[in-house]
């Protein structure tokens, strides 16, 4: 609802459209996280991490596949 363009607005109107402006912060507050770029990310530094443990452990031992 909009408060009507007049210089003193109904007191009614008023309270609705504060009512709903207190509301739509409240469930902008309080909403559920997503998570999937965690596991994105979390997948893609595990991926690094093995491959650079890798690559490592074979030249360490002296493999020279690389």
């Amino acid at each position: 609802m909009r408060i009507p363009d007049t210089e003193n607005p109904n007191s009614e109107d008023f309270q609705k459209v504060l009512k709903r402006a207190i509301e739509f912060t409240i469930q902008g507050t309080f909403f559920k996280p997503n998570l999937n770029w965690f596991f994105v990310l979390g997948g893609i530094n595990l991926g690094i991490f093995l491959i650079l443990k890798i690559i490592y452990l074979c030249l360490k031992c002296g493999c020279r596949s690389f």
